[in-house]
């Protein structure tokens, strides 16, 4: 017998030392997809779908996003592990600072050389 489909579940996400409560809902005639949670995730955690790796019951979830989340066992309420870590802001300016014990042989920080 096949499982039904889901299209409304809830989860916890377990990320670190914190549990997110995770509520999914399919789009109308749609049936929820590994792609569904890794979407919910990214928007409640904001660690990018790249850099989610999402556990249950020792397996890897999101090795495929197309299958049913029914069909890798999850059911309403279960609890699932979620390794990554979010992205890093870029810097946006980076500045050099002139260190003087860079100065001597070679010039005055590499610019002129003195030989």
């Amino acid at each position: 017998m096949a499982a039904a489909k889901a299209k409304n579940m809830k989860l916890q996400v377990k990320h670190g030392s914190k549990v997110h409560e995770v509520r999914l809902q399919a789009e109308q005639g749609n049936v929820l997809t590994v792609h569904d949670l890794v979407k919910k995730i990214n928007e409640v955690t904001e660690i990018p779908p790249a850099n989610q790796k999402i556990l249950y019951k020792g397996k890897t979830l999101n090795k495929d996003l197309d299958v049913f989340l029914t069909d890798t066992g999850l059911t309403d309420n279960a609890k699932v592990m979620l390794l990554g870590k979010k992205l890093i802001k870029k810097i946006s300016s980076c500045r050099v600072r002139k260190r003087p014990e860079f100065k001597g042989k070679f010039g005055n920080y590499f610019g002129s050389a003195m030989f």
